[in-house]
């Protein structure tokens, strides 16, 4: 019987991403703890998910973790939904670029806050401003309200980003298939314009 009969399957991307990360973060034991507790919290996100407000209850969690272990989370999300994740080298000086992704053709850039409280629009903008340089599409995932002015910011980029987070957010790292789901939303809102 093989793996398709049997109702099983592996998932070749995700499995190469893993490889090939755990290769390229060789050395950096901060870097390889981080990635290991992603996947802890990553159930511990499910669980809390699970049980009556469990939304609510998880995001108010999320807003407590370290942030450096909630990019690791977003980026180990995205990952487990098959998508092959190249991870930030360093936490600090990266540029504001935590990891990126190639999908459907387009590079994806990947941004992570853990915020308490309203996005700063400004955070938003130099994102896009990232993006825009590199060419690239943006993934603003972050654990705060988003404000108009933040939401104005992604207008003005002109579709290039979007943003994920609350009720979003859980599903994403809740929900098998919801982080690669954003991914072809992204894609798709610039298909037939000028993006």
């Amino acid at each position: 019987m093989n793996a398709i009969d049997s109702g099983y399957s592996i998932r070749w991307t995700t499995l190469w991403s893993r490889v090939i990360n755990r290769f390229r973060l060789r050395g950096r034991r901060r870097h390889l703890r981080k990635v290991a507790r992603s996947r802890t919290l990553q159930q511990k996100i499910r669980e809390i998910a699970a049980q009556e407000n469990g939304f609510a209850r998880a995001l108010g969690y999320l807003r407590k973790i370290d942030p450096l272990a909630f990019e690791e989370l977003i980026l180990t999300a995205i990952e487990d939904d098959n998508v092959r994740v190249q991870r930030n080298l360093r936490y600090t000086g990266d540029g504001g670029i935590d990891g990126e992704l190639t999908h459907r053709g387009q590079r994806v850039l990947i941004q992570a806050k853990r915020y308490g409280a309203h996005i700063q629009r400004a955070h938003v903008a130099a994102f896009a401003s990232l993006c825009a340089t590199h060419g690239a599409f943006g993934l603003f995932v972050h654990t705060g309200r988003t404000g108009e002015g933040s939401r104005g910011a992604i207008t003005e980029a002109g579709g290039r980003i979007v943003i994920v987070s609350g009720h979003r957010l859980i599903e994403s790292l809740t929900q098998s298939g919801r982080a690669r789901a954003h991914l072809d939303q992204l894609i798709s809102s610039c298909r037939g314009t000028s993006c």
